[in-house]
């Protein structure tokens, strides 16, 4: 197993500092900006976050609860338990759970999360500017441990507002709460590639900015959603999608969802975590499905069927690629009014913020299937080619038509001309008119009775599909 990643986060006066430590080697450590101005500290190999397992994130709390700091706020253990829960109030899949101990000196690498203040960083100095550090731990996505040491060299106090005016002391819960958003896998938006410009307490320079911004909530909420059950977690409060053509894409969280009884295992992983979206498919065609943007390990598969105990699996998908690309992306053929459900979970149960993305190409339609235009060719649509072929230019049966507006049924209409020799020319041709002379042939009308009728097992159904190596390029049957 790989050992442990360590990343090191530091505040300071003017601005904050950021390395990282893997083993022996020092590297710099990739942050990638997400949808808004928030940024976050990312797994290179993966390009996801790195963020905690959903559950309680316990720090043990180091730190005096006996002196009282000159503004009145409370202790240092006070101040510091005040900003892990202004981040809870935010936060759905994690909580922070700060334990009082004896003030002792932090352990370095020790498989426990520490906060305390100390002259050294695990016996290095501070600089002189330097307020507070967190250093972090992590495997793969997931965070391991995490430890936050404040600068003991420095005044602090508890106050709100402006930082001038106190005599240089620095008011503890606004580190706190910037040192708590690297624990969560926060980083600065204002040294992003390319800087973003937003009041915010994950920015590199310390400010008058004493609370969360909005910027920080959301950006923590993407890694780790809201509180409370998403709203389509249940099979039956499939969230609908309306598409007729081109992309769409949808944002949510699967944070808290659950696996109902009788739920399948999507993409063969036991995952836990499924949240579900529906789409009826409005013509035949094909559809493309993909989670890339998405924060977080998914997995992705589309079912039909009426309950969640008796789906159909179409396709599924886990990774792109192996983990390493972890988003899930795959593709069907849809059937014209076919109802499909789409189930985002986490691959072994990860959740956090989800963007999903349908693309649907409709397949190209025979001329002939237009009431409806449903990937079959009815009795209506049979006798109005045969309306094509019976047209009569005088005494003559010609089978000549012309090109109509759309909205006209086919958008062909009856031509009346008397016969001509060559090739008729028109900005388009139906589909049954193979050898596009502007003219329905017997032998071209024979070929759509023989998709008419197209049967599956004893019923005629004329349904027909795409067939490039057929002459009018379609085939009998779906």
């Amino acid at each position: 197993m790989d050992e442990p990643a360590l990343a090191l986060w530091s505040i300071g006066l003017e601005g904050w500092r950021l390395i990282k430590r893997v083993l022996n080697v020092w590297l710099l450590l990739v942050v990638i900006p997400p949808l808004g101005a928030f940024v976050f500290i990312s797994n290179s190999s993966t390009g996801l976050p790195i963020k905690w397992s959903a559950g309680p994130v316990g720090l043990l709390l180091l730190v005096d609860d006996v002196l009282v700091l000159p503004g009145g706020g409370g202790t240092r253990a006070a101040s510091i338990q005040a900003a892990a829960q202004s981040w809870n109030g935010f936060l759905g899949a994690v909580q922070f759970h700060l334990s009082l101990a004896a003030v002792v000196k932090a352990g370095d690498g020790n498989g426990v999360n520490e906060i305390v203040f100390d002259q050294t960083i695990f016996g290095t100095p501070f600089d002189a500017r330097t307020l507070a550090i967190t250093l972090s731990r992590s495997r793969g996505n997931q965070t391991t441990e995490a430890d936050i040491i404040f600068n003991s060299s420095r005044t602090w106090d508890s106050y709100r507002g402006p930082v001038a005016g106190h005599g240089g002391a620095i008011d503890l819960k606004r580190v706190a709460l910037h040192e708590l958003g690297h624990v969560l896998g926060l980083d600065h938006p204002d040294q992003a590639s390319p800087p973003q410009s937003v009041a915010a307490i994950m920015n590199s320079a310390i400010s008058d900015t004493a609370a969360l911004t909005t910027d920080d909530q959301v950006g923590a909420q993407r890694l780790y959603g809201l509180p409370g059950m998403p709203a389509n977690d249940l099979f039956a409060l499939a969230l609908p999608i309306v598409l007729t053509s081109g992309t769409i894409a949808v944002n949510g969280f699967n944070t808290n969802a659950t696996q109902q009884p009788g739920e399948p295992r999507h993409a063969a992983n036991n995952g836990g975590r499924s949240v579900w979206w529906r789409w009826t498919a409005p013509t035949p065609g094909l559809v493309a499905l993909s989670t890339q943007g998405s924060l977080f390990d998914t997995t992705l598969a589309v079912y039909t069927g009426d309950s969640v105990e008796a789906l159909a699996e179409r396709a599924s998908s886990d990774d792109l690629e192996p983990g390493i690309i972890q988003y899930s992306t795959l593709t069907f053929p849809a059937a014209r009014g076919v109802h499909y459900f789409f189930a985002v979970d986490g691959f072994d149960g990860d959740s956090g913020f989800i963007t999903l993305a349908l693309t649907f190409t409709p397949t190209l339609l025979h001329s002939a299937d237009f009431a409806p235009a449903d990937g079959r060719i009815n009795l209506v649509e049979l006798s109005r080619v045969i309306e094509l072929y019976a047209v009569r230019g005088g005494a003559t049966r010609t089978g000549r038509y012309a090109v109509a507006a759309a909205e006209m049924g086919d958008g062909f209409t009856t031509d009346p001309t008397p016969a001509t020799s060559g090739v008729v020319a028109l900005a388009r041709y139906h589909s049954a008119d193979v050898n596009r002379d502007g003219q329905i042939g017997l032998m071209e009308l024979v070929r759509v009775v023989e998709l008419y009728n197209a049967r599956d097992g004893q019923t005629r159904t004329g349904w027909y599909h795409r067939a490039i190596s057929t002459e009018d390029g379609f085939a009998p049957g779906p």
